[in-house]
């Protein structure tokens, strides 16, 4: 059986494939998330989105965002432990939500941001949930169930940056003390003689 071409899946999977490798050079979280943002946010379908960080005491702040309202974008964003936000993010799936929201997630509503539908998708790092991307848009989304799949692929790769940028951050520190150790053991050895 022949299978038709899906113009949609071809351009998330372009998409994905530009996102990888920026990823793979990204230097800094912020570049990490100003790269998946921009390039989802040329869909048709996407008209904003952000990156929610989970502090390690269970609250939740905006870290990125990009094409939200100036109110919504200057608006302090900061969820404690047991909001609706933290459980949503929490329970572990990617979902779409339509609007008016039962809950107003995020404060959307309360910023009368225009959307008809809002997707949610919790990012991991080594199995942990630290955080998750939103979207939000108007129109109709052709093919929900792959761009759910799309972005829950994006939510595991910068789970995968973040943790790369942990990894080089212990390590400078490490070799930053071990260059100071050195440097103590040189001034007692010089002073010694």
């Amino acid at each position: 059986m022949k299978q038709k071409n899906n113009p949609n899946a071809l351009l998330y999977f372009d998409i994905l494939s530009k996102i990888s490798h920026e990823l793979s050079i990204a230097m800094s979280l912020e570049t990490a998330f100003s790269i998946i943002l921009n390039h989802l946010t040329t869909l048709d379908e996407i008209d904003a989105g952000a990156f929610f960080y989970l502090k390690p005491e269970g609250i939740l702040v905006l870290e990125k965002q990009i094409n939200f309202s100036e109110s919504y974008a200057k608006a302090k964003h900061h969820y404690e432990p047991y909001s609706a936000e933290v459980d949503l993010l929490l329970g572990g799936k990617t979902q779409k939500f339509e609007f008016p929201l039962v809950n107003d997630f995020f404060q959307l509503q309360k910023h009368q941001i225009s959307a008809s539908w809002l997707i949610v998708s919790p990012t991991r790092l080594n199995g942990d949930i630290v955080g998750g991307l939103i979207f939000i848009g108007k129109k109709t989304i052709q093919n929900p169930d792959l761009l759910l799949k799309a972005i829950e692929n994006l939510s595991y790769k910068i789970g995968g940056v973040i943790g790369r940028i942990e990894s080089e951050k212990y390590l400078s520190e490490h070799q930053k003390s071990f260059e100071k150790l050195l440097q103590s053991f040189h001034n007692i050895i010089i002073y010694n003689k």
